[in-house]
């Protein structure tokens, strides 16, 4: 095998990349994902045993394997320690094998409300969002208004930044969606906590990237 081997779907999903991906993990060092959110899923079936992920890479069933969730994704830290724990709970060793990149663009709750706030305005032409804030969260790394991984290893000044992006998002939720302001310190306090889960396993994942194929390592 090649020292890096790219899965891309070239439809519009479900071409079954994530199994594909599993059929080749018993091969590599690691396991890459580049973009999306966990709107996403793969299922997998090792050992008779099925498993859905949404944010973790397939490659994470195997022992050898280490999983890397890079910048392009939008991670909703609440759904990856949901997933995190759910593999734990079967016995197999997450945090210690996974990267995830310090500027990872952060979900949050409020932009789930405004998803689906936006969904519901659009009425008979919404479009079948998940609702799970994936929209919205790409386009505050878009604007550069966004909060990443990396804000959240530094609590107070998390707070701050959050405190400021959510006199704009509040705004239009109850001035255009007129729907309910989400609370900000329960966010804070939630997002602050799902993060500390797996605060080890935060690292810039570029360099780690490069690090490791210059050791030869097969990704």
């Amino acid at each position: 095998m090649h020292q890096s081997l790219v899965i891309l779907g070239s439809q519009w999903g479900d071409e079954g990349k994530g199994k594909i991906v599993d059929l080749l993990t018993e091969k590599v060092d690691y396991v890459i994902r580049y973009q999306g959110g966990h709107n996403a899923g793969h299922t997998l079936v090792v050992d008779g045993v099925k498993t859905a992920l949404h944010l973790i890479p397939s490659g994470i069933l195997r022992s050898h394997v280490r999983c890397v969730i890079g910048n392009g994704v939008v991670l909703s830290p609440e759904a990856l320690v949901k997933e995190i724990k759910m593999l734990e709970e079967r016995g197999h060793s997450v945090v210690d094998r996974l990267h995830v990149s310090t500027n990872c663009p952060l979900i949050m709750r409020v932009h789930v409300a405004l998803d689906q706030a936006r969904e519901a305005a659009r009425g008979e032409a919404k479009i079948g969002t998940t609702g799970r804030g994936i929209g919205p969260a790409y386009e505050d790394k878009v604007s550069r208004r966004g909060l990443r991984v990396a804000d959240a290893m530094d609590p107070v000044r998390f707070a701050e930044k959050v405190r400021e992006l959510m006199q704009y998002h509040n705004f239009i939720l109850t001035h255009l969606y007129q729907t309910e302001a989400v609370d900000v310190e329960a966010m804070i306090e939630e997002t602050l906590e799902a993060v500390s889960y797996f605060k080890t396993a935060v690292c810039d994942t570029v360099d780690l990237v490069h690090r490791s194929r210059r050791d030869g390592k097969i990704m």
